[in-house]
């Protein structure tokens, strides 16, 4: 506002020197009441003062027109619902005018540029030289030598020509960066991350608090780093050292690989989380890093859903053989790599950096419109992923709940023990797959119901937003609570561990039948 108000105090002043002429000096002509009335036009946002298009007048409007006007205005197309709470618009009009104000300025040097090359291949198809493009400076003697004039005036032709398309096609990239900054400021299909709407302003517009995301979470991340390093690393030697004799190793295996990879991750969300990384550090944390952090959740989950399936055949079905033998296992879990890997390839590769590196820092804006749709096409899968599982891990394990049940009361003496012992291990799976990812999945339905339906008010949204970003570590710490499941599930990775940390130490025989028999129902499946 203070801007425009300037632009117009510039114009009066401009005209009255004018008017005195260039060679007086202009003197203060307005009363202090005067001076004082446009000193308040600055603060009242009842009226529009801006510069016309053309003639380099200047306009003043009613406030609520020119936002009226602006919304219906078929140049920009802009999807704002009616109904609008005008308290919305009117906290906005700063923020809707410098949208405006970019979104005009480019479709102005748009239309321009465009202008200018339809002219000039008008021109080119018609043998038409522009008048401002012709070469002034002919030959004097042209009456004297028309041969010498009328090979001058080819030439003449022939650069004028070629100058004409030099210009087309210098301007042509320009005109192609300026059409890309408007399809990326509007989309009509809501398909861009920048959208026109009241909901997604509220959302933009809401603001949060720096200490909790460039404090409290880069020191959360910080804290399984580290953990995250030191369990993984002794976790990775010992099953160098566990030989692949079971479908429940070579998945565990596979989970210990996924959680490598999403540790790795937590080093480039921290340095930019903390607001200390460059700009560029931005673009590779949405194309590449965050993508393998969801990569390897997932994966996680789907090998977390086989091993369900490996214990309650083991568990329910303890004669029967399975239908997957280690090669078979080993293919499988090859193919779960291989078909995560080309479903979140096209979320790096299919991107419009350069433009969202100039105009925005949210992931979306990283994205071009069909790695947009991709996205969400990945998002999809990966929902039904988790479902799918939860459903496997549910009946899977009230199944086995139901067997030991009825096991245990079969059972009397000196296995009751080891059966409880059962119980407790059994369960690991479970309980580290309802604290990780459950509570993402059930937090992510609100936040993105916030982030698309103008619902919820600002600070519900904060709140949401925490929430999301809470449960979300949740699934980070899932790289530091698999290492439980191996321990306690699996006797081969113990034995692997003692080799480890205690390389001299002989094995202890086993003396009473009772430990035995403990030890061999306890880990069958390793």
């Amino acid at each position: 506002m203070d801007k425009h108000v300037n632009v117009f105090q510039q114009t009066i002043m401009k005209d009255f020197h004018h008017l005195l002429g260039s060679g007086n000096i202009l003197r203060e002509n307005l009363s202090m009441d005067e001076q004082q009335e446009l000193f308040d036009l600055k603060s009242n946002t009842d009226i529009v003062i801006l510069p016309a298009d053309k003639g380099g007048a200047i306009v003043i409007m009613d406030s609520s027109y020119y936002w009226a006007e602006g919304m219906h205005n078929p140049l920009f197309d802009i999807n704002i619902k009616t109904g609008v709470n005008q308290e919305l618009i009117t906290d906005c009009n700063e923020e809707f005018d410098n949208i405006f104000r970019e979104v005009g300025n480019a479709a102005y040097k748009l239309k321009r540029l465009q202008w200018q090359r339809f002219h000039m291949e008008a021109c080119l198809h018609h043998n038409v030289i522009p008048r401002g493009l012709r070469i002034r400076c002919m030959p004097s003697y042209g009456s004297t030598y028309p041969n010498l004039l009328a090979k001058w005036q080819e030439i003449n032709i022939e650069t004028s020509f070629r100058y004409m398309q030099l210009l087309i096609d210098y301007f042509k990239p320009h005109e192609d960066e300026v059409s890309a900054l408007i399809e990326f400021l509007h989309d009509d299909n809501n398909s861009t991350p920048l959208l026109y709407n009241t909901t997604t302003y509220a959302s933009s517009n809401c603001t949060r608090g720096t200490w909790i995301t460039q404090l409290v979470f880069p020191a959360l991340y910080s804290f399984l780093l580290l953990i995250g390093l030191t369990l993984n690393t002794i976790v990775i030697w010992a099953f160098i050292l566990t030989p692949d004799k079971s479908n429940f190793i070579i998945f565990l295996k596979n989970i210990v690989v996924a959680d490598s990879l999403m540790i790795l991750t937590f080093l480039f969300k921290i340095i930019n989380d903390s607001g200390v990384g460059p700009k560029s550090l931005r673009a590779f944390i949405c194309q590449v890093s965050s993508v393998v952090f969801y990569f390897t959740m997932y994966i996680s989950i789907v090998f977390l859903g086989l091993i369900t399936v490996d214990r309650y055949r083991k568990t329910v079905l303890p004669f029967k053989k399975s239908v997957l033998n280690i090669s078979g296992a080993k293919l499988l879990s090859a193919g779960i790599w291989v078909t995560m890997f080309f479903l979140s390839l096209p979320n790096m590769i299919l991107s419009n950096t350069k433009l969202a590196m100039e105009h925005s820092m949210k992931c979306s804006h990283f994205k071009s419109e069909i790695g947009l749709t991709w996205h969400a096409i990945t998002v999809s899968v990966c929902q039904i992923i988790f479902w799918v599982n939860l459903g496997i891990l549910l009946v899977c394990y009230s199944l086995i709940t139901k067997e030991l049940y009825y096991s245990n009361k079969r059972v009397k003496g000196s296995r009751r023990q080891s059966k409880r012992h059962i119980n407790t291990n059994i369960f690991i799976v479970i309980t580290v797959f309802f604290i990780c990812f459950v509570p993402y999945h059930f937090a992510k339905i609100p936040y993105t119901l916030s982030q698309t339906r103008n619902v919820f008010n600002c600070s519900v949204q904060n709140t949401l937003f925490y929430v999301k970003e809470s449960t979300l570590w949740l699934c980070a710490l899932n790289a530091c609570l698999d290492p439980l499941i191996y321990y306690f599930l699996c006797k081969s990775f113990r034995q692997s561990l003692k080799k480890i940390f205690h390389p001299k130490s002989k094995h202890i025989p086993l003396q009473k039948h009772a430990k035995s028999m403990k030890l061999e129902t306890d880990n069958a499946e390793c």
